[in-house]
């Protein structure tokens, strides 16, 4: 799986899971992709989220770790 495409993935997956703790060694294992390069394709995520107001990526370290999507509201 290229790149690009991974990154769409897990952006989507993120945006349909909001406020949901999701694994990163069940999203490697889905994607078939080594968590260190999802550690990459999600730091490119958060600074565009971030960038762009949609909200913030919180990420877990450790064994078990793992990203929560927290969706910024305006109000």
């Amino acid at each position: 799986m290229r790149r690009s495409e991974r990154i769409v993935r897990l952006t989507r997956t993120l945006m349909n899971h909001p406020g949901e703790p999701l694994s990163l060694t069940e999203m490697a294992d889905q994607l078939e992709a080594a968590k260190s390069s999802l550690s990459e394709d999600l730091a490119i995520i958060r600074d565009v989220m971030e960038e762009d107001g949609e909200g913030t990526l919180r990420t877990q370290m450790g064994a078990s770790g793992g990203v929560l999507f927290e969706v910024d509201v305006a109000w």
